[in-house]
């Protein structure tokens, strides 16, 4: 796939639900990656069931404290509140450099 002639990778990382945290680490390394100059990346997966709090989110938004949530909480760089992800769900993760475009 490309835009204006910039190849764009899709990356599959499995065809399961993928746990959270390896895939936010996948994320930060491919960062790092394009930073660097690699190669761009898209991932579409599915998340085993969690929380993802954004910087605008507060535990005060939460009705149950972090452990009596269904399933884990975890902290992260975006902006936004609570946000659920799991099976069912189909999450992208464009990484991409917006100065090569």
């Amino acid at each position: 796939m490309t835009s204006e002639g910039v190849p764009v990778v899709v990356d599959c990382l499995n065809g399961a639900s993928v746990p959270y945290e390896p895939a936010l680490h996948w994320q930060r390394d491919r960062v790092a990656a394009v930073r660097a100059g690699g190669r761009e990346a898209f991932a579409l997966l599915e998340h085993e069931p969690v929380y993802t709090m954004g910087r605008r989110g507060g535990r005060s938004s939460m009705l149950l404290a972090p452990e009596a949530m269904p399933a884990p909480v975890v902290d992260i760089e975006r902006g936004g509140d609570l946000t659920w992800h799991g099976p069912g769900q189909l999450v992208g993760y464009p990484i991409l450099d917006l100065r090569r475009r």
